[in-house]
């Protein structure tokens, strides 16, 4: 009877082992899955700063630019970075830095609109390589 319970505990515990590793490709799926979602936010707040530095706002364009980095982009950083590091820094400084710079430089509406056009698409990008990380 021992030898059997010896068997069944050697086989749960393999069992869990590969259960274990199953569960961290999930957490990957979920990590990806939530970073698509943000990146959702980080589009809408573009667009936000976008109409607001037309509208003649320069500080709340840069602070919703800000908050779009910091408070979404941060959460799309590591997913992105596994699947595709070199558009997950070029996004980076464009949304971190560039954008908020050309906004506090006061630069023409149509320079800021066509940072936050290539944003954007590159925002597709990401998405799309997160997203084919999940199938």
């Amino acid at each position: 009877m021992r030898k059997g319970l010896r068997v069944t505990a050697a086989a749960v515990a393999m069992l869990a082992f590969l259960g274990a590793g199953c569960g961290s490709n999930n957490d990957e799926d979920s990590a990806a899955t939530e970073a698509v979602a943000e990146i959702g936010e980080v589009r809408s707040l573009l667009q936000q700063a976008r109409g607001e530095y037309s509208d003649g706002d320069a500080e709340a364009a840069e602070g919703t630019v800000g908050d779009a980095y910091l408070e979404h982009f941060e959460e799309v950083e590591e997913p992105l970075e596994e699947e595709n590091e070199e558009l997950m820094e070029e996004l980076e400084v464009l949304i971190s830095t560039t954008i908020r710079d050309r906004i506090k430089a006061g630069a023409p509406v149509a320079e800021v609109e066509g940072l936050i056009a290539q944003a954007q698409q590159m925002l597709d990008q990401a998405e799309d390589a997160l997203s084919s990380a999940t199938q």
